[in-house]
């Protein structure tokens, strides 16, 4: 029981972290409430900036990509910034802080 009692700190790459909270505020501040993010934690983003959210498979194809956001009308796509980037001929990153870079789909092929 000596672990309940020890103090950790605060979880440095959460939901509430300096970070997350930054990009919660760029998303609600420079999009719009009827675009929709492609992100791995959908529901997380939906709560923390209202907008339309969802996921997508991290090993997709650039085709299969393509075809999925156009089907789900995907504007922009967040992904921690230790991912690997994404294609980079049909996304483009606008924003990005220590934890995350959101990328505009261009659609651009």
């Amino acid at each position: 029981m000596r672990y309940a009692a020890v103090s950790y700190g605060p979880i440095e790459k959460s939901i509430t972290s300096s970070a997350a909270r930054e990009i919660s505020a760029y998303i609600e501040e420079h999009t719009d409430p009827d675009d929709v993010i492609l992100f791995g934690a959908p529901y997380v983003l939906l709560i923390y900036t209202t907008r339309h959210t969802t996921q997508v498979a991290e090993n997709i194809s650039r085709e299969d990509f393509l075809h999925f956001a156009e089907r789900v009308k995907a504007e922009y796509w967040l992904r921690p910034v230790n991912a690997p980037a994404p294609f980079r001929d049909v996304v483009k990153p606008i924003f990005g802080n220590e934890q995350f870079v959101l990328y505009r789909i261009t659609q651009d092929s």
